[in-house]
């Protein structure tokens, strides 16, 4: 993990977040989490390894998978590392091709799998929650 964050800092995600295509998930302040999304396509997720096993991991993505789809009629996309691609299989994601990342000095190179979803896909529980929040709120 240390290898893929090498030569990167908090600043260079900033214009993400302030185009408001980063989003973060905390606790007690720390930020544990974090998705980026933008029309078709969910940019990056990110789990911090203390914070696994508890579905911030799941909510983040749903979540991104909501900012994807908006404005984007055609199927989304994911660039998965190879040890996540059963985790994107869950949400309806199919590999269709082999690419890889190059990280760190010396470089490595990592292979990662595009990986594409039909827009049409199954309801997510985030959107679930969603309309049982606006129905709650009196909206």
């Amino acid at each position: 993990m240390a290898t893929w964050f090498t030569g990167r800092s908090e600043e260079m995600y900033l214009p993400a977040l302030q185009a408001g295509q980063l989003w973060v998930a905390d606790a007690d302040g720390h930020i544990i989490g974090f998705v980026g999304a933008q029309a078709g396509e969910v940019t990056l997720l990110f789990v911090a390894p203390e914070a696994a096993g508890r579905s911030i991991g799941s909510r983040l993505f749903e979540f991104g998978l909501l900012r994807a789809s908006e404005g984007s009629q055609g199927p989304l996309t994911v660039v998965a590392t190879r040890n996540s691609v059963s985790f994107y299989r869950r949400f309806g994601f199919n590999e269709v091709e082999e690419l890889s990342f190059v990280r760190g000095e010396p470089p490595l190179h990592y292979p990662v799998v595009k990986m594409v979803r039909d827009p049409v896909a199954p309801a997510l529980s985030l959107q679930a929650d969603a309309t049982q929040s606006r129905a709650g709120s009196g909206r």
